[in-house]
């Protein structure tokens, strides 16, 4: 439907505006990504104090670290956090290993929503942490 009764320099007007706009919510979108990079840096700080910051630097870490959950189907801040926390305590090649290896099998597995993935990845992790502990 053609709208007849909108000047043509409007029209002009408008898709300038809308080029602001698309300019604006970039930026804003980026800020957001720093703030939430800058917040899951503090989270593995005061869950985890006695761990060494990770070569190359917090920032760098995370941002792979969301890199790889994103990779795997983690999207929400939830799950992008709690994926964080497992690349940090058990290292960012964790989700690389061969077919056989436990991460490899479970994040491999169709039939589990990422929610069940991330249940079954803890419980392994714990349990291997403990045994090795």
């Amino acid at each position: 439907m053609k709208f007849e009764f909108i000047p043509r320099e409007m029209t002009h007007m408008a898709s300038t505006h809308l080029r602001l706009n698309t300019a604006t919510l970039s930026a804003l979108s980026r800020g957001r990504y720093r703030q939430f990079v800058e917040r899951v840096i503090h989270h593995l700080r005061e869950h985890f104090p006695h761990r060494c910051p990770p070569e190359g630097g917090w920032a760098a870490f995370v941002e792979k670290a969301i890199v790889i959950a994103e990779k795997h189907g983690f999207e929400t801040e939830r799950k992008v956090v709690l994926c964080c926390n497992l690349l940090f305590v058990l290292g960012l090649e964790l989700f690389d290993g061969p077919p056989g290896d436990w991460p490899v099998v479970i994040l491999s597995d169709a039939s589990l929503d990422a929610d069940e993935k991330l249940k079954r990845m803890y419980e392994k992790a714990y349990a291997e942490l403990r045994r090795g502990a």
